[in-house]
């Protein structure tokens, strides 16, 4: 299902979206998601105002039986028959349409979550890598879960509401109708509920807001807790760790009963003031019938006060409740609001034939304050096979970053084939890139399922092929169920070596033009390095190839290497021209190196 519509909606609050934004703001965000299923919408009005019809029509005839048994004719008690089975009868239709409203209103509201649900996810996986950087996952995930949750059940009663408006409004044009004292004693005290109701509003979104967020907090710890339990348990962090917890629950518990208590709040003071309003009408009622009005009618108001007020307690209790779906949806629309987080998707050249070719031009990068890449200009050639080596922090994973599209640069052009990279489409750009990291990310699901995940098309032929490529076939025959074995969640059933032929594995399954392998060798033991280093000359052949080594090995098979230092390019050039130049290089090489030497001087050309 389409979402343009949502997605143009959510974009439209913005600017007009402030710290607290506006009911009225938020009651159109709702309908921007709602007006989708218009019939359904249409159809839920038309079954409301027939239940009020038949809620109104129920205490007419009651208020008929009161008038003919006063009237005391001959027909009374056939004429009270009748008018009570009338009232029984208007009693199983109103039955009957609350059934069918219940059965629209699920439907609406289901669908109405699941859209939201698929905008809100589908929002934030568009958005830049740096997003996430700045991001927690736990809170993340309470907004798509709690924050949508707590919306699902807003629905409910937003239908609800509006049912009750509905018959409020009828309600009160029929009390107008018979008598205008007797309606002003019934409804007198309605706006000061409102008053009561309305003056808490401010206080019951801003603890709505802190409960939910003192709640992401909760799932946020929770869940950096969980992903490094072993190193919680290494150092002997468990009750620290308790202490902690113990502290944010305990904020979450404060904020969570003091929305309580505000809810609560709303309940007693809807109550008395219901019961000030019916002492009002008997009072003024008292003063009618001695100017002649019919008791039946008396009892007529009293009846229907009962429906007018049950609709403004109503909404008055779900007050409180639509604060906190309205802070939960304010979340969800500050998530959903800001383009600015979102990936440039190029303008739609295709990359699917490109050779490789790679142009960095005066380039400059930041990480927010902090400047990365200053001024880097280099040029690969295509097919041609680069090593970047320099300390922690030059800016090596930087380049492979920035190449991904990870990050937009600030300065500069990167160009391929000669054309400036965001001019590529976006998806086909990182198709047509094959990127290992260091740090190896498995899908937790079955061996064949993350090959799947990079390219859905693939055979079982083709993966194996991918696998036989990175040397990993001896490790999966030893695996009892092949590519169906399932990998446990981080990989933790797999060594750091299987994980990392996996990963290559993966990236060559998609046969991409540029490949770059971050630091790919690090945490691999010497007898799979080999294997792989074995194999990489067959991988890198008619591939342009980036290599961030800290491996002899890689470096020497280069055709150029790139010195990094402080994010600027000091050198380049190959082993041996660096070697004699006797700059940057040599001094990483003497300091680093040339322990890596033995058994590799064969390949040394000096």
């Amino acid at each position: 299902m389409s979402c343009h519509h949502c997605n143009s909606g959510v974009d439209s609050l913005k600017n007009s979206l402030a710290e607290s934004a506006s009911d009225q703001k938020l009651f159109s965000q709702i309908w921007i998601w709602l007006r989708q299923d218009k019939r359904l919408i249409y159809l839920l009005v038309g079954v409301m105002l027939l239940n009020v019809m038949f809620a109104i029509f129920g205490p007419i005839l009651l208020q008929r039986s009161v008038e003919t048994i006063i009237e005391e004719d001959d027909d009374t008690g056939r004429y009270t028959l009748y008018l009570g089975l009338g009232y029984s009868a208007s009693l199983f239709v109103i039955f009957l349409i609350q059934m069918i409203q219940a059965i629209i209103v699920a439907k609406v509201n289901s669908r109405f979550i699941h859209r939201i649900r698929t905008n809100s996810f589908q929002k934030i996986i568009e958005n830049k890598v740096s997003f996430f950087d700045n991001s927690e996952v736990g809170r993340l995930v309470s907004r798509i879960t709690n924050d949508t949750t707590e919306l699902a059940d807003s629905g409910n009663r937003f239908a609800e509401a509006f049912s009750q408006i509905i018959i409020f409004v009828g309600v009160l044009a029929v009390m107008l109708y018979f008598n205008f004292w007797l309606t002003v004693a019934a409804t007198f005290v309605i706006p000061f509920l409102f008053i009561g109701v309305f003056s808490l509003r401010k206080m019951q979104r801003g603890i709505a807001l802190r409960w939910r967020k003192n709640l992401a907090t909760v799932n946020t710890r929770f869940s950096e807790v969980m992903s490094s339990i072993a190193i919680s348990k290494t150092f002997g962090r468990e009750q620290e760790n308790k202490n902690l917890f113990q502290i944010i629950n305990e904020e979450t518990y404060q904020s969570a009963k003091r929305r309580g208590q505000i809810i609560f709040a709303n309940g007693p003071i809807s109550d008395f003031l219901r019961t000030f309003g019916l002492v009002s009408l008997l009072y003024v009622a008292s003063i009618q019938v001695t100017r002649g009005e019919s008791i039946a009618i008396i009892y007529l108001f009293i009846l229907l006060q009962a429906f007018l007020y049950n609709p403004v307690t109503n909404i008055a209790r779900n007050y409180s409740q639509f604060q906190s779906s309205f802070a939960a949806l304010e979340r969800l629309i500050q998530i959903m609001a800001d383009k600015n987080t979102s990936e440039y998707r190029g303008q739609g050249l295709s990359a699917d034939n490109i050779k490789g070719e790679i142009e960095f031009s005066n380039v400059d990068f930041s990480y927010g304050n902090d400047p990365i890449l200053k001024n880097i200009s280099f040029k690969i050639r295509a097919g041609s096979r680069v090593a970047l080596v320099g300390h922690s922090g030059a800016g090596k994973t930087t380049i492979a970053s920035i190449l991904m599209r990870f990050y937009e640069i600030e300065r500069g052009e990167i160009l391929i084939d000669g054309e400036r990279i965001q001019n590529y489409d976006l998806f086909e750009w990182r198709k047509n890139i094959g990127y290992v990291s260091q740090d190896v990310r498995l899908l937790g699901n079955t061996i064949r399922e993350n090959f799947m995940f990079a390219k859905p098309t693939a055979t079982e032929e083709e993966i194996y092929e991918a696998l036989n490529r990175v040397q990993a076939l001896e490790f999966l025959e030893n695996l009892k169920e092949g590519l169906d074995t399932k990998i446990h969640d981080g990989g933790s059933n797999l060594s750091q070596g299987q994980k990392q032929m996996l990963s290559l594995a993966r990236a060559l399954l998609v046969d991409p033009k540029i490949l770059i392998l971050d630091e790919f060798s690090s945490s691999l033991d010497l007898y799979t390095e080999s294997k792989i280093q074995n194999a990489l000359e067959e991988i890198m052949k008619d591939r342009t190839s980036i290599v961030i080594a800290h491996r002899l090995t890689t470096i020497l098979k280069s055709d150029k290497i790139m010195v990094l230092e402080n994010g600027e390019l000091k050198e380049e050039g190959t082993h041996s021209e660096l070697i004699q130049s006797n700059g940057k290089y040599a001094e990483i090489y003497a300091k680093y190196f040339s322990f890596q030497l033995a058994g590799l001087k064969p390949l040394i050309k000096t």
